[in-house]
């Protein structure tokens, strides 16, 4: 009776499960990212440094990149993350790009 039981919850949770699917959008839920502020918005090129990104949109996350370059990153909230620069061979702007489930953010960065 109990494996039954059982059996009945995960076949309701399945079919549960599966209306989602096909009621949805085909995106999933949460907001679209968004960068608002990088703390520190330079750094050295030469050297990984951590910064932290506030926005919003940013529990998903799938990557950070600087340039084409990825980063090591922890989502902090859904509102921060912190992320340590690669080292780059040389200096000047390059794009962070924040990619999650919803979609991608972008704001300028520079390396000194």
């Amino acid at each position: 009776m109990i494996i039954l039981k059982a059996g009945i919850l995960a076949f309701r949770e399945l079919i549960k499960r599966l209306v989602d699917v096909i009621l949805s959008s085909g995106r999933p839920a949460g907001a679209l990212p968004t960068i608002q502020v990088v703390n520190p918005s330079e750094v050295r090129h030469d050297l990984p440094t951590q910064i932290v990104v506030s926005g919003c949109g940013f529990t998903s996350t799938r990557s950070v990149r600087f340039g084409h370059s990825l980063a090591r990153y922890t989502v902090n909230s859904d509102g921060q993350l912190t992320a340590t620069t690669p080292t780059v061979p040389t200096a000047g702007p390059v794009p962070l790009t924040v990619t999650t489930n919803r979609g991608s953010a972008t704001g300028e960065f520079t390396f000194t």
